[in-house]
């Protein structure tokens, strides 16, 4: 009886009576899988560091061998060239630390899925994406020596 149920209920489609229909999805985009994905976030932060730090390599570049710059002299506002400095420094930093805390993290479960290690590893991972120290705490632990 079961089995003249389901023919019912299939009546109709092409599918046979034991398969689950699948649900049919739309193609995405490039941009849709990068924001799904979660890349784009990765991404801009990564254009915005590097736009940061070759703006710094090319302000020092122009100031070269030339006497410092007064406070209006650079860009036209009124900050001097440390300022610029500091400035532009701190955005590459800070844009670069998402993709580099993330490829940590990414690299985190590269390590775990190729071989059994022990647990006492994840906490040497989870160290080095937060910090400098727990950077070179990892670099030991995976033999950069």
């Amino acid at each position: 009886m079961a089995n003249s149920q389901d023919e019912t209920l299939l009546e109709g489609t092409d599918a046979p009576a034991n398969e689950i229909p699948q649900t049919v999805r739309p193609r995405l985009t490039l941009y849709a899988k990068l924001v799904i994905n979660g890349w784009l976030l990765e991404f801009l932060s990564l254009a915005i560091g590097i736009a940061a730090i070759v703006a710094l390599c090319a302000e020092l570049h122009h100031y070269n061998g030339k006497e410092a710059p007064t406070a209006n002299a650079v860009v036209g506002v009124k900050i001097t060239l440390n300022t610029l400095v500091a400035i532009l420094s701190t955005i590459g930093r800070v844009a670069l630390l998402l993709p580099v805390t993330e490829a940590i993290s990414q690299s985190k479960w590269t390590w775990y899925s190729n071989n059994h290690r022990p647990l006492e590893d994840l906490a040497v991972f989870d160290k080095a994406s937060r910090g400098p120290w727990g950077g070179l705490q990892l670099l030991w632990k995976i033999n950069v020596r």
